[in-house]
């Protein structure tokens, strides 16, 4: 991550978010509520007060305003970015997740690393981007990978999703008589790909505002790392034959190209 600005635990984060009263976290980042009832929580919460004000990030009773500034940011934004990826091989349990959201022209780059769970994170770091260096702050939290090594597929949905009859025998996928022709190779090749055993998996997204003022989100663009192999980006795409699947080889000018024109 580019240099942090700040770093807040999940205790500090939670009752900072309380406090903040935006209502719910923002899409991938999830923080447990601290307390098993609403006396240890009164404690936990002046904990959290007497560490932040420790560390320099109160004026008095309230938040240091820039660190709020950079919070509110991530969900009352015209643009927002987020990513969210695991580790397969060896497996984790909690993934890392990023967001980067533009206010006019300011943003905020915020990461969350790993908890002890599926559903809660770790520690959270901000900072602040310059808003046209969203896209690739976002690639560089990817883990570095080189790109895959097979060429670009792309094989209609319905095609994938339901193969034909005579591809196969018993259950068991066979080459007709006549032979693949290049769909069902392409097809074939694309299992093989997305099927294959993953260092690494994750998604990225998008939310922007349509010309009504209203949050829209995007598709989403799905990648992998496999194992002695590379990366691989999979997206879907709408042309006029339908809807297509495609599998590329990627890099981060690939991902950071895909980002820029989610929609």
């Amino acid at each position: 991550m580019q240099s942090v600005r700040w770093r807040l635990t999940p205790l500090q984060f939670d009752f900072v978010w309380e406090g903040l009263g935006v209502g719910e976290l923002p899409f991938p980042f999830q923080v447990r509520s601290h307390g098993q009832d609403d006396v240890e929580r009164s404690h936990l919460r002046r904990r959290a007060a007497l560490e932040l004000r420790s560390m320099g990030l109160t004026r008095g009773d309230d938040l240091d305003p820039e660190l709020t500034d950079a919070l509110t940011a991530l969900v009352r934004n015209d643009y927002l970015l987020d990513s969210v990826w695991l580790p397969l091989e060896p497996a984790a349990v909690s993934p890392v997740r990023t967001i980067a959201a533009r206010t006019g022209h300011r943003a905020t780059l915020a990461v969350q690393l790993p908890g002890d769970t599926e559903h809660t994170g770790g520690d959270v770091l901000l900072t602040d981007i310059p808003s046209e260096a969203m896209v690739p702050a976002v690639v560089a939290e990817l883990p570095p990978a080189p790109p895959g090594r097979h060429p670009a597929l792309s094989v209609p949905v319905a095609q994938r999703n339901q193969p034909r009859q005579d591809d196969y025998d018993g259950g068991v996928m066979v080459a007709s008589s006549q032979g693949y022709d290049r769909a069902s190779r392409e097809r074939q090749a694309v299992e093989q790909l997305t099927t294959a055993r993953h260092l690494r998996a994750g998604e990225l997204g998008a939310t922007f505002r349509d010309q009504q003022g209203r949050k829209v989100r995007s598709g989403v663009l799905r990648w992998f790392d496999n194992v002695d192999d590379g990366r691989y980006l999979m997206v879907h795409e709408q042309d006029y034959g339908g809807e297509r699947v495609i599998v590329q080889p990627a890099d981060a000018n690939a991902i950071g190209q895909r980002l820029h024109n989610l929609r």
